[in-house]
């Protein structure tokens, strides 16, 4: 019999939260989005809509940085003895990070902006993105570099310091993974006729309808590595030495896969 303390053991939400993404992408993802796109239709004239996509978007910026916060102290006492290590990681892979968070944060902004409409930001649209994106981006680093570092004085609250703390901030990972699952499922959707100025962020991960299958896997492979690995980044910090962790990564995202192969993006 499976042994479910094993599957959902700290040292394996990594891989569970592949399983749960795998699931989600074969039971509900394109219900999901579906739900997301009824919702931004809806925000063009709801003031209540508006308020939900504008929550919606407040989990892709921050339910990460908040996770990760929530999952410090406990990831440190687990692994002090690679504090070092976890330091070699952010220095390596926080170039990579940081690009990857700008053009995520710019593909949010983008399309919030297509929902409230186009605020005059130095009369330049992709300047006054950026000018948004890029402290987002800074802060997102800043908080994950620091949720890695050995924290120094004592917790304001022992919550902050117990398995609940760490299990919180689990739980908004896993969220922030599917909020940005389905966002990335509404732009494989969206079509590329209607990209205005506003979603100029948004159009770089559109598939057209001419690619082929080569260049629609390549631009999977590109979408992969913004869309999967930075919201995965605090447990591919833990695992990423685990092929079994690399497996799982590509396993939930073979419906995306099958859907390109068939056609269905």
């Amino acid at each position: 019999m499976l042994d479910v303390r094993k599957i959902i053991a700290q040292q394996n939400r990594g891989i569970l939260l592949d399983v749960v993404v795998f699931l989600f992408q074969l039971a509900l993802m394109r219900v999901l989005v579906g739900a997301l796109a009824d919702l931004i239709r809806e925000a063009q004239e709801d003031a209540t809509a508006k308020a939900e996509v504008a929550l919606f978007c407040l989990g892709l910026c921050f339910l990460q940085p908040v996770g990760a916060m929530l999952k410090r102290r406990r990831l440190s006492q687990r692994r002090a003895d690679e504090e070092n290590a976890y330091a070699q990681v952010v220095k390596n892979f926080g170039c990579y990070y940081l690009v990857a968070q700008l053009i995520l944060m710019g593909a949010g902004i983008s399309f919030i902006m297509g929902v409230f409409g186009k605020p005059h930001l130095l009369d330049s649209v992709w300047l006054g993105q950026l000018l948004v994106a890029l402290p987002l981006a800074f802060l997102n680093l800043g908080i994950m570099s620091l949720s890695l570092t050995p924290p120094r004085r004592k917790p304001l609250s022992k919550f902050f310091a117990s398995p609940q703390s760490e299990m919180l901030g689990d739980l908004c990972l896993f969220l922030n993974m599917i909020l940005w699952q389905m966002f990335w499922g509404f732009l494989m959707s969206f079509r590329a006729s209607s990209i205005t100025d506003e979603l100029i962020w948004v159009s770089l991960f559109i598939p057209q309808k001419g690619y082929t299958i080569l260049a629609q896997l390549g631009w999977f492979i590109l979408a992969f590595f913004i869309f999967y690995i930075p919201p995965r980044f605090i447990y591919l910090v833990e695992d990423k030495h685990r092929k079994v962790a690399w497996l799982t990564m590509w396993l939930a995202n073979t419906p995306v896969v099958l859907r390109i192969l068939l056609g269905r993006s």
